[in-house]
Order: structure tokens, then sequence, then C-alpha cells
């Protein structure tokens, strides 16, 4: 038996991942439609985060919590194991500093624009930091590709490097739930007054988390 994919497996609270295994025969070769049934394993455990359907491999997350499954065929025996842990789904993100911004003559990056992402109903009294969670930084004003734009670009860090686009980048929350972006200037180039920046952050399943976006507004000095 062949477990297609990684042996660890993450999902948000809310999302589905569909898990697969192939069956293979002394010879190598793949049984066709082999009938495989997934099982929980420890499923006493009080601690699992989902649901399986044991035909189709179905996972769905539907709170905070971890478990394992198995792939299981008819007269064979299989130590493959699949551990899958259900991560809480972001409820709310917020500014995690100032939101104006004044970026000197002088310097070739502004300070951070930082924002925070929390989940607020695993336990309602109170509001947990989430790591590992995407903000979407994107620049609004000037309007991306137009000439007002084309001097700034956005990254994580004074000393980052610009990526494949100029105006947005994806960045994820760290062990205190924060993500955070700069403004920085390509040398030699006009600047535009100031710079709009919104961060959005999204659910697994594609729902806008309130909060979003949270916006910044960068000012820039007179050379």
């Amino acid at each position: 038996m062949v477990i297609q994919g990684l042996p660890q497996r993450s999902l948000e609270v809310g999302d589905t991942l569909t898990l697969v295994a192939t069956a293979i025969n002394n010879a190598g070769d793949t049984i066709p439609d082999p009938g495989i049934v997934w099982i929980i394993v420890d499923s006493d455990t009080g601690q699992l985060g989902f649901t399986l359907d044991s035909l189709t491999g179905l996972v769905t997350g539907l709170a905070p919590g971890e478990g394992r499954v198995r792939p299981r065929l008819p007269d064979v025996f299989t130590l493959a194991l699949i551990d899958i842990s259900v991560t809480p789904a972001p409820d709310s993100v917020a500014a995690a500093g100032g939101q104006q911004i004044t970026m000197g003559a002088n310097d070739s990056a502004s300070t951070a624009m930082a924002v925070a992402v929390f989940d607020l109903t695993t336990d309602s009294s109170t509001a947990v930091a989430l790591p590992e969670k995407l903000v979407q930084f994107y620049v609004i004003d000037p309007p991306p590709g137009s000439s007002g734009a084309a001097g700034i670009y956005l990254t994580t860090s004074e000393s980052g490097q610009q990526g494949k686009e100029q105006h947005q980048i994806a960045v994820r929350t760290d062990q205190q739930g924060e993500a955070q972006a700069v403004v920085k200037r390509i040398a030699d180039s006009a600047l535009p007054d100031s710079a709009v920046v919104d961060a959005t952050v999204v659910t697994a399943v594609g729902d806008t988390v309130t909060g979003s976006p949270v916006r910044f507004v960068v000012l820039f000095g007179a050379d």
C-alpha cells in the first residue's frame, strides 16, 4: 500500500482534503479499484478535530485537534499512517502598530506595516494569536503599473529584495501571529507623495476575515 503525499497533513477548521492511496501487488503493479477503506486510528482519544469518509478518504476539519488515519484492504496489513492536524481558522485581523508611517527622504525603506491574526471562537474568552497564516499585502494607490507606483515595491524587511510581484507580497504570520511588510524605494526613482497599502487575510475556504483590509498610509518625505 502506497500513500500519495506527505505522511503529515494539516487543514483549517472548515476546510477539507482528500486522502489517496494506491494498492500494489507483489509484482509491483497497481491493483485497479482495490476497495480501499480509510479508518481512524486512536479514535477514542477525544482530541479528533475532523471527520473521515471511510470510502472516499475525504477529511473535513471541524475543530482544532489531531489524529491518525490509515488505509485498509481486506486481508492486507499496512503500517502506513497519516497524521492529520486541524488548525483554527482565522477570525480577525488587526493592525499591530501604527497605520500611518512617514518615510524620510534618506530612508530606503519604511518601518514595518504589521498585522496580527487571531482565532476568537475556539475559546470565546481568549483571542489566540495564529502562526502560519497567510497575509496578503498589496499597494492600492498609486495604482500598480502606473508611473507613480514605479519607484516603490513591497518586501518583508529593509534588506528584502523585490519579488516576482512589485506591488504585492504574501507573508506568513510568525509564532506571535504577526506578519509584516515594508515599502521599499527603488534607488534614483521618483516617489509619489504617499502610498496606500492594504493587508488582507482569507480563510482556507476563501472567506474574508473580519478586519480585512487593514489599511496603511506611507508618507514620503521630500528629497
